[in-house]
C-alpha cells in the first residue's frame, strides 16, 4: 500500500561570484622529431575459432567475389529482391548461415521441412496449407501458384523412383547437424539426409533450383563442394568408412539424380584445398572467379563481374 504526502522542499543553489587563479602551467621542451616512430604497417587481424559452414566454403568455390558480397559486404537484403525477378538462384542451406536467410527461398524452406519429417505424399495437401499460412503471404494469387508449385514439385518427388529407394534405408539421420575442429576453426553444415551403410557413408542434398534439365549437371558440379565438405567433416567420426557417395536430387527433376563417389584419398586431397580457401576468407583475399559471371545474379549486364578488376 502506497501513501502519497505532500511537502514543501527547499533548496539552496550556492553562486559562486568569483573566480580563483588558475594554476599556471609551463610549457615542456618539445620532443624531437627524430624520436617519433610513425607506425604505417596494414594492421592485420585473422580472426580464429570461427565457424566455417559448408555453405560458406561452397559459395567461396564458385567466386571469391561472390563470397565476399555476400558475407562481407552485406548483400543479401539486395538479393531478396533479385529473387523476385530471376530463376537463376543457387539453393544454399539458409539454416546454416544467418546472412542467408533474408533470401532463404519460401518454396525451398517448406520443401525441406517436409522432407525432414518424413510426411507421405497423403499429408502434402494439410502440411504444406500449415507452413504457407505462417508465411503471412497477403497476395492471393501468388500464395495460390506457390501453393500450386510446391505441392506439385514434391508430389513429383513422391512418387518417383528415387523417393523410393532412399526410403527404403533403415539407418539415416534426416538434417544431421556435424560440427568438427580444423585447425583453430570449427567446420560446421546440416545435411539433409545422411545414410549409413555397411561399406559406405551416403550423403543426400535435396535442391530446389527452377531450373530445367539441361542445367542439371553444370549446377551439380557447383555443388559437390559443398557436399565435399559434409564427406571431409563426416570421415573425422566415421574413419572405418573409405567410401562416400554423394547424391544431389533436385526435387523439380528427381529422376535426374546426379551421383559421385569419392574416397578417403579424394577427401586427403580435399583438406588441401579447404584450408586454402579458410586462409583466403580470413586474409580477406576475394578475387573473382570470371568463369562464374555467367551463372552470378551480382554480375553486369549478364556476364560482367561488378567487383573492378
Amino acid at each position: 500500500k502506497f501513501i502519497f504526502n505532500k511537502k514543501p522542499v527547499k533548496t539552496d543553489v550556492k553562486v559562486l561570484q568569483e573566480l580563483d587563479n588558475s594554476i599556471s602551467i609551463k610549457p615542456t621542451k618539445e620532443e624531437s622529431v627524430t624520436d617519433k616512430k610513425y607506425l604505417l604497417d596494414k594492421i592485420t587481424d585473422v580472426p580464429s575459432q570461427e565457424f566455417i559452414s559448408a555453405t560458406k566454403i561452397s559459395m567461396f568455390s564458385q567466386c571469391p567475389v561472390k563470397y565476399e558480397l555476400t558475407y562481407e559486404l552485406g548483400y543479401p537484403t539486395i538479393l531478396n529482391v533479385l529473387k523476385q525477378f530471376t530463376k537463376n538462384l543457387y539453393d544454399f542451406n539458409n539454416k546454416e548461415d544467418e546472412e542467408l536467410s533474408s533470401y532463404a527461398s519460401v518454396k525451398g524452406k517448406i520443401i525441406h521441412e517436409v522432407l525432414k519429417e518424413n510426411f507421405t505424399i497423403q499429408d502434402i495437401d494439410n502440411v504444406v496449407n500449415k507452413y504457407l499460412a505462417a508465411e503471412n503471404i497477403v497476395d492471393d494469387n501468388g500464395l495460390n501458384q506457390l501453393k500450386a508449385n510446391i505441392k506439385n514439385d514434391l508430389s513429383r518427388f513422391y512418387n518417383s523412383n528415387i523417393y523410393k529407394k532412399l526410403s527404403s534405408f533403415s539407418n539415416y539421420k534426416n538434417e544431421f547437424e556435424i560440427y568438427a575442429e580444423e585447425g583453430d576453426n570449427y567446420l560446421y553444415g546440416i545435411i539433409d539426409k545422411f545414410i549409413i551403410e555397411e561399406d559406405r557413408l551416403i550423403v543426400v542434398d535435396y535442391k530446389t533450383d527452377d531450373i530445367e534439365i539441361s542445367a542439371i549437371k553444370k549446377r551439380a558440379d557447383d555443388y559437390f563442394q559443398q557436399l565435399t565438405f559434409y564427406a571431409y567433416v563426416l570421415s573425422k567420426y566415421y574413419s572405418v568408412y573409405n567410401k562416400f557417395v554423394l547424391q544431389i536430387v533436385f526435387i523439380k527433376h528427381p529422376e535426374s539424380i546426379v551421383t559421385r563417389e569419392i574416397t578417403l584419398k579424394d577427401l586427403e586431397n580435399y583438406r588441401a584445398i579447404l584450408q586454402n580457401n579458410i586462409h583466403k576468407i580470413q586474409n580477406r583475399i576475394f578475387k573473382p572467379n570470371l568463369s562464374h559471371c555467367s551463372s552470378c545474379h551480382f554480375t553486369l549486364e549478364g556476364d560482367k563481374c561488378i567487383k573492378p578488376l
